[in-house]
């Protein structure tokens, strides 16, 4: 395909510019099965593109298309696509793109590609908002990078291209700034976590999966003080939002962190009614009246702070299995905020994936006879299987708070009389198991790097 630029009509007969449809499987089948070594390679592109009539150097853009595109002006653009738009430029920039593009694919490690693309910014910095790099390069080239221990490197390079080109980060950031967002809390520096949850504050509806991403691991590992001022900003956005689904459950954490302040055995009846007030005053929507009733708070910690003994139900008993399991696991919660977790949100973060689990359970062994909680090996590998698995990763976030909460709930069922010791540390044998399987399926991907510490507390 050599005689096809990449702004030419493609030759599959689609209609697009070639750069836009067949040019990356095109390469990718040149890269792999034309030629047998990356010298025969680069001969064939020196021949193609003569090295004479490209300028080593090019000239940037013109800095008044610069200054007519700066970061002040990104607030002008669609919510939904963020950042700077692609500028035209000239055939000869378009063509020493791809060459520096077909050089690249030549490089195997992930530093050298860093190095390259660091020198590509420090020598041509006009040519970055057309360059592209952002995009499947660096999105497949960070995680490639934390694999292989470039750590540091890669969150240095990302930290560089959102301060210098804020405009042209911002076509992706939702990738970028989850993944600085992890590695600060890896890092310890927790204090600086805001100050890249904003373009989610300024563009809560371009990477909505991203956004709930952070908020939910934020949420599982404790950080509902730094999650509570963020989501109030937000929140009424992504609610009001046509674009986002299931917007509600963002509210979740929210009213979690205001019951914290409430969990108690002796409230009386006006600390209920503030309980009420303070949801109503930090949560700019409608929402279901049940959480401005003190009764209905009053049920839920009657329920939280019953004592918790043998559990027995009906389970050919729709309704009276419901309520038992229900019950059964809010005492528990109870249990665990106190005596491990000590963040509400945290804890009911966890119960959320442990409930989901048990009721995977009980749907799976309707009508046969069973115990009433099952934690072996094959039935927890099934379940991460079916419900967890994405591809070619498991669900970091909820495979440890999952495994976290089984943990947890074994030690419970001991103290509750429903377990034996033995028993117990099977199950956490099997935890620990899948623990580790998660790691290694998930090398590399730094959201799993959080969850460094098992179980969790």
């Amino acid at each position: 395909m050599s005689g096809i630029g990449r702004n030419d009509p493609c030759h599959c007969g689609s209609g697009k510019k070639y750069k836009k449809c067949c040019w990356d499987t095109d390469q990718n089948s040149f890269n792999h099965g034309a030629f047998s070594t990356n010298s025969e390679i680069k001969e064939y592109i020196d021949k193609e593109e003569d090295d004479d009539f490209f300028p080593e150097k090019p000239v940037n853009l013109s800095s008044k298309w610069i200054e007519d595109n700066n970061s002040e002006d990104i607030d002008t653009l669609e919510a939904l696509k963020p950042g700077l738009p692609f500028p035209e430029i000239s055939k000869e920039y378009d063509a020493f793109l791809d060459k520096w593009y077909k050089e690249i694919k030549l490089v195997k490690k992930p530093i050298d590609i860093l190095n390259a693309a660091v020198k590509f910014i420090d020598e041509h910095p006009g040519l970055v908002p057309a360059w592209g790099f952002e995009g499947e390069h660096l999105l497949d080239l960070s995680p490639n990078c934390y694999k292989e221990g470039y750590i540091e490197e890669i969150y240095n390079f990302l930290v560089s291209f959102r301060n210098r080109f804020p405009g042209v980060y911002q076509r992706e950031f939702g990738y970028y700034d989850s993944d600085l967002i992890y590695h600060l809390f890896i890092k310890g520096k927790k204090s600086e976590i805001p100050l890249f949850l904003d373009n989610f504050e300024k563009y809560p509806e371009a990477f909505p999966e991203k956004l709930f991403e952070v908020v939910n691991n934020l949420a599982t590992i404790g950080e509902s003080e730094l999650l509570f001022p963020f989501l109030k900003k937000i929140h009424k956005q992504v609610i009001d939002s046509s674009e986002i689904i299931f917007g509600y459950e963002i509210i979740t954490p929210l009213i979690l962190h205001i019951e914290e302040k409430y969990l108690s055995t002796n409230l009386t009846d006006d600390q209920y009614i503030q309980l009420c007030e303070e949801v109503r005053e930090n949560i700019e929507v409608e929402i279901d009246d049940k959480y401005m009733s003190p009764d209905y708070w009053k049920d839920q910690h009657a329920i939280i702070y019953s004592e918790p003994g043998i559990f027995s139900c009906n389970l050919n008993k729709k309704q009276e299995k419901e309520e038992a399991y229900l019950r059964f696991i809010k005492q528990y919660l109870k249990y665990l905020y106190e005596n491990i977790v000590h963040s509400w949100v945290a804890t009911s973060m966890i119960g959320f994936e442990l409930t989901d689990y048990i009721s995977y359970t009980l749907e799976i062994n309707k009508g046969k006879k069973h115990k009433y909680f099952i934690m072996d090996k094959i039935v927890l590998d099934n379940y991460i299987t079916q419900r967890l698995k994405n591809n070619f990763w498991v669900d970091a976030r909820k495979v440890n708070a999952l495994l976290t909460g089984i943990w947890y709930f074994a030690q419970f069922l001991v103290k509750t009389g429903n377990a034996n010791e033995p028993e117990m540390l099977k199950i956490r044998e099997t935890c620990s198991k899948f623990y580790a399987l998660e790691k290694e399926i998930n090398k590399g991907y730094v959201e799993s790097a959080i969850y460094s510490k098992f179980p969790m507390y």
